[in-house]
């Protein structure tokens, strides 16, 4: 069995390359979420203004949750709610299985649509 070449991987597991997956991941979403039945009244575009985008609920904004931006820098994908409910900080981890994953707090690791879907839900299917 041939080492396995930790290096290499953890190179791969850029902050860039994840969080342009991570965007890719987010658009694919939010169209899922558009061709829905239930979404017809908050349909979902997504905004990018490089380094920075955003799922925006379309219409005008009211009360609550409308929109969630995401930033990245050096140290990690950041996430951030228009009213403050949701507050992500993720950061880049090579597993002990060999796997480039999302640090989110303490000591989860989660794979990317899991952080997605804790960033997204509340847009989507709430209130």
């Amino acid at each position: 069995m041939a080492e396995f070449d930790w290096v290499t991987e953890r190179a791969n597991c850029s902050i860039a390359a994840v969080f342009a997956k991570f965007q890719t991941g987010v658009a694919n979403d939010a169209s899922t979420w558009n061709t829905l039945p239930d979404s017809a009244s908050r349909k979902i575009d997504i905004v990018e203004a490089a380094p920075v985008f955003k799922a925006v609920r379309r219409g005008v904004p009211s009360a609550g949750l409308w929109y969630v931006q995401f930033t990245c820098d050096a140290a990690a994908i950041r996430i951030r709610s228009n009213d403050d409910a949701i507050r992500i900080d993720a950061t880049l981890t090579l597993n002990n299985a060999g796997e480039c994953r999302l640090k989110v707090g303490a000591n989860q690791e989660l794979e990317l649509w899991q952080v997605r879907r804790m960033a997204l839900e509340q847009l989507f299917f709430g209130a």
